[in-house]
């Protein structure tokens, strides 16, 4: 029982101490963004594109999908069925990308109506209005990587390894300051939006040499006959 609840303030102070770092590498991304670009057109329409595939991260990433699935995966592992634990996570991996395919093409497709949606204002500056729609276009495919990365994440943290998932989100605000402060001059906000790219592709690769070690299998299955597949869809 000591034992236990020794490792829940052991994974605890992990995740904490690995939190506060990437709030503070946070607060440096926005200290960078506001000091190279001020406040203006330019940042206006990089956080309004950056807003739109961040809110939909909350369902398909580290939100309701994980809350979902995390449950599911420990539950095989509890009961010693690894390869229905693998099985399961292999299809969820490949139904989401799927799915992450058709939200990103269709965002891409869709950016001047978001915009129109979410920021209205925009309109009475064509410059403004244009800007947030490119940014955007360039940005949504964040929207994959990261959400791959949070089911990673799940996986993860099912076999008690929370170190790197927790520090994961800590590559999109090194690559932004990176892209920030060396290509910002050559290509302004631009270059921050492939920050945001580069730093969701980081998220996922930083995870999958912890992957690999724990050697979890995957296969290429697409099964939604699958029993904790249907069980997770009913949660979601």
């Amino acid at each position: 029982m000591m034992e236990t609840k020794h490792k829940i303030a052991k994974y605890a102070g992990i995740v904490i101490i690995a939190t506060i770092f990437c709030r503070v590498l946070g607060l440096g991304r926005e200290i960078v963004i506001s000091n190279r670009f001020g406040a203006g057109i330019e940042t206006d329409a990089f956080f309004i594109a950056f807003m739109i595939p961040n809110l939909l991260r909350s369902f398909l990433g580290e939100g309701a999908l994980n809350s979902a699935f995390i449950p599911i995966f420990a539950d095989h592992l509890t009961n010693h069925d690894r390869k229905k634990a693998e099985y399961f996570a292999s299809n969820v991996l490949n139904i989401l990308i799927i799915v992450l395919i058709i939200v990103v093409v269709l965002g891409i497709w869709g950016a001047p109506l978001l915009i129109n949606i979410i920021a209205v204002g925009f309109k009475n500056n064509i410059y403004k209005h244009q800007l947030a729609i490119n940014l955007t276009r360039i940005i949504f495919p964040y929207i994959g990587f990261v959400a791959v990365a949070a089911l990673f994440m799940g996986i993860l943290n099912s076999y008690n390894h929370f170190l790197v998932p927790a520090l994961s989100p800590a590559m999109l605000n090194i690559s932004v300051i990176v892209f920030a402060l060396t290509l910002s001059y050559k290509y302004g906000i631009f270059s921050i939006a492939w920050g945001v790219i580069l730093g969701g592709i980081g998220q996922a690769l930083i995870q999958a040499p912890v992957l690999i070690r724990k050697k979890i299998k995957y296969s290429f299955v697409v099964d939604f006959n699958d029993p904790g597949t249907k069980k997770l869809l009913k949660l979601l």
